[in-house]
C-alpha cells in the first residue's frame, strides 16, 4: 500500500472523529454512501459532501466524545480500500424510544469499503456496522447486552493509536493539550531501555512534530486487564523531507485511575528506513 492511500484512510477516520475540514479534501463532489442505518432499517443512499457532514455531525450529537479507531487494515485492491474499525463514546440521550439514561459508555464495530477515483478522492462508500449491538446498549433492543471479550481497549481509557493521532496528526492541537489528554501529570516512559519523565517526553514529542509530517498506525494486538495495557503496532512515519520510516513497537503500560497512561515501557524494531532514523522513537 502506498503512503497516499494510508494518509487517505487516516484522514477518513479523522473525518468520522469530527474533523469536517477533511470532507472537501478527500471526498469527491459526487460522493455516494450506501449504508444500513445504525438504528436499523433498510439500506439507503446518502449523496453529496453536505449529506456526509450531516451524517457525521448527527452521530456525534448522539454520542459525545465519539472516537473511531482502526482495528484492521486499511487493505487495498485496485481502486478499493477496506478497513475494520471500533468506535466508542458516551450516549448523550435524545434517541426516540431509547430507554438507556444519558452518560453511559457505548461501543460498536464496523467495516468501511471505499472506492477511490482517479484524483485520489473517495467517490463511493459502503458501511456495515453492528447496529443491533449499538441499539441494545441504548435500550432499543431486548434486554441488556452481554459484555463481549475483545482485543481492543476499554471505552473508559485512551489508546496508543488515539494518542499518536493527536500528538502527530493533529498539529492544530497544542502539544501540551495533546499530551494532557492521554498522559498523566507524572507520566514516565521507557523506550528501548532509556527512561524519560513527562518533561522529557514533551521534548521528544516537540522534536517529532518538527520532523514528522504524518503517521499511520496499524494496531496488531491490543488488550487491557484492569489498569494494565499491552499493545503491538506498526507505525509508518512520513517525514517532512519526504522519506518514510517503518517501525514495529511492542509495549506494556499502566493506566492512571482517570484512564490516561501513567507509564509505558516499549521496545522498537526498525522495519524500513534510514539507519540514522533507528532511534526516532526517542530522538530529541
Amino acid at each position: 500500500m502506498d503512503a497516499a492511500t494510508r494518509r487517505l484512510a487516516d484522514d477518513w477516520v479523522a473525518l468520522w472523529n469530527g474533523d469536517l475540514t477533511q470532507t472537501r479534501r478527500i471526498v469527491a463532489e459526487g460522493f455516494v454512501a450506501y449504508a444500513a442505518p445504525l438504528m436499523g432499517g433498510a439500506p439507503g443512499a446518502t449523496t453529496g459532501r453536505d449529506a456526509l457532514d450531516g451524517w457525521v455531525s448527527g452521530i456525534h450529537a448522539v454520542l459525545s466524545d465519539l472516537r473511531f479507531t482502526v482495528q484492521l487494515g486499511p487493505f487495498c485492491d485496485g481502486d478499493t480500500v477496506v478497513l475494520r474499525w471500533w468506535a466508542d463514546g458516551t450516549y448523550a440521550g435524545g434517541v426516540p424510544g431509547a430507554t438507556a439514561p444519558a452518560g453511559g459508555a457505548v461501543e460498536f464495530f464496523g467495516t468501511d469499503t471505499l472506492r477511490i477515483d482517479d484524483d485520489g478522492l473517495i467517490t463511493e462508500y459502503w458501511a456495515n456496522a453492528d447496529s443491533l449491538w449499538f441499539a441494545q446498549q441504548i435500550g432499543l433492543g431486548a434486554g441488556a447486552p452481554p459484555r463481549l471479550p475483545r482485543t481492543s481497549s476499554e471505552a473508559t481509557h485512551t489508546t496508543i493509536a488515539a494518542a499518536l493521532h493527536d500528538l502527530l496528526n493533529t498539529p492544530e492541537l497544542p502539544l501540551d493539550q495533546a499530551v494532557s489528554r492521554h498522559f498523566s501529570d507524572d507520566y514516565r516512559q521507557r523506550t528501548d531501555g532509556s527512561w524519560d519523565d513527562r518533561a522529557g517526553f514533551l521534548a521528544h514529542m516537540a522534536h517529532l512534530r518538527s520532523v514528522v509530517a504524518h503517521v499511520t498506525v496499524e494496531v496488531k494486538d491490543e488488550v487491557t486487564d484492569g489498569r494494565t495495557y499491552a499493545e503491538r503496532h506498526v507505525v509508518t512515519v512520513r517525514k517532512r523531507d519526504g522519506s518514510d520510516v517503518v517501525q514495529e513497537v511492542s509495549l506494556f503500560g499502566t493506566l492512571a485511575p482517570d484512564g490516561r497512561f501513567a507509564r509505558v515501557e516499549e521496545v522498537t524494531m526498525m522495519l524500513d528506513g534510514a539507519e540514522a532514523d533507528r532511534g526516532l522513537g526517542s530522538a530529541r
